[in-house]
């Protein structure tokens, strides 16, 4: 599987800090109104924080972990409350990103390299794993 502009290693494919690009047929969909480019760039972000929050399951009154507090994990803290969590907890290792998830609506947020013992315990009825991280990953999943 490729992704372009992706930041993995192998397979990596050149990004799209570019005005122009050829595209395949296959990848390109058209769209309908007038949506601007900013609104179609959230677009698939937006569906990979819904797709995870609906895989799992009814979160109403749950208290929901996400790790990684970048652009996914802000929109799946967004995806969650609007499923009815009643508690979000956001972890990440840098403060920038966990300021945003909290303005986003992050109830807690717990600076994972600072303070992995908050992640410890399971606490959380539902995680969702954001990041990327395999020590993420980890925090998600009870011993």
């Amino acid at each position: 599987m490729k992704f372009v502009g992706s930041a993995s290693l192998f397979p990596h494919v050149q990004g799209m800090f570019r005005e122009y690009f050829v595209m395949g047929e296959r990848q390109c969909y058209p769209v309908a109104g007038d949506l601007s480019l900013g609104e179609l760039a959230f677009a698939e972000p937006l569906a990979v924080a819904l797709h995870g929050v609906n895989r799992v399951g009814d979160l109403l009154g749950k208290s929901v972990l996400v790790t990684g507090a970048g652009t996914i994990g802000c929109l799946t803290v967004m995806a969650a409350r609007l499923a009815g969590a009643a508690s979000v907890t956001v972890s990440d290792v840098l403060e920038r990103p966990l300021a945003k998830a909290r303005e986003v609506g992050a109830d807690r947020t717990i600076r994972a390299d600072r303070e992995p013992e908050s992640l410890a315990a399971p606490q959380f009825d539902a995680a969702l794993e954001v990041s990327g991280s395999f020590v993420a990953l980890k925090a998600c999943v009870p011993p």
